[in-house]
């Protein structure tokens, strides 16, 4: 083809080409000038099609289904690796080729980890679990957090998820074409530092999703993205304290032309 068109310079993905095979490319096409390139397809998938969203949906059924089954056989007497073991099971019972990611079952105090894995010892009374989770549906990711409550909420887990539901749902209200993705960030930290944990709240807001469970457009306070219809991406803020424990709250959310759709707001929080 390059011979066929005359073309002197190719460019290629620096990202996703390993250097051995960069080194057998070089070789081969000792006249070509091999240019890296960075985003050009990631970017052209931050916006989806009509189909693409539908099967996120779909992820996001899938996803919703496993958990509301693993909830449900959720005890004291559980480890976090048995309830993420039902969970990556039913996805496949469900549709799903498989799990998005390593499922995340975290009761305080692990999970004051942000990226938590499943935990060993069995999950206790009175205890705090952080379930993060995700499928994959015919190549399309979904990535869904819920806390939940086994026994007696102390005052202060049930102040914090207060506050993230506060936080999270201020942020949602902004979403429409136009809006910076920034500003949604800031929103949410704002408000969460107004209640105090500002310095808790340790990542960005969220991450677009689709054909890999972390893309593009990046929800951050330095994003500099200018939110378009058919954008999906996670709005997910967290509090982790160390010694204590953490709690986030993660929706899929989908902008539309006039505002956004929640595509996992069907699950209970």
């Amino acid at each position: 083809i390059l011979k066929r068109h005359k073309l002197k310079k190719m460019g290629f993905e620096s990202d996703w080409l390993s250097y051995g095979r960069y080194l057998d490319l070089k070789k081969h096409l000792r006249k070509i000038k091999l240019i890296p390139k960075r985003n050009t397809i990631e970017d052209m998938r931050i916006t989806k099609d009509p189909g693409e969203i539908e099967l996120i949906k779909k992820s996001a059924a899938v996803a919703k289904r496993s958990f509301l089954y693993a909830k449900e056989r959720l005890s004291p007497k559980c480890t976090g690796e048995k309830i993420a073991a039902i969970i990556d099971n039913r996805i496949r019972i469900y549709g799903g080729s498989g799990p998005a990611f390593e499922t995340i079952v975290a009761q305080n105090p692990y999970s004051s980890q942000p990226h938590a894995r499943a935990t060993k010892s069995p999950i206790g009374r009175d205890a705090a679990v952080v379930i993060d989770m995700g499928a994959v549906y015919e190549g399309y990711n979904s990535d869904l957090t819920r806390c939940i409550f086994l026994g007696r909420i102390t005052k202060k887990f049930k102040y914090i998820h207060n506050i993230l539901i506060t936080a999270q749902r201020r942020a949602i209200a902004n979403v429409r074409p136009g809006t910076k993705a920034s500003r949604l960030d800031i929103i949410a930290r704002q408000y969460i530092t107004k209640k105090g944990f500002g310095r808790y709240f340790l990542h960005g807001l969220g991450h677009g999703i689709g054909l890999e469970v972390h893309e593009g457009p990046r929800i951050s306070k330095g994003s500099n993205t200018i939110l378009k219809p058919g954008m999906v991406f996670t709005v997910e803020p967290g509090i982790y304290i160390e010694g204590w424990g953490g709690l986030r709250i993660e929706d899929i959310i989908a902008v539309t032309e006039n505002g956004c759709e929640v595509l996992t707001d069907d699950i209970p929080k």
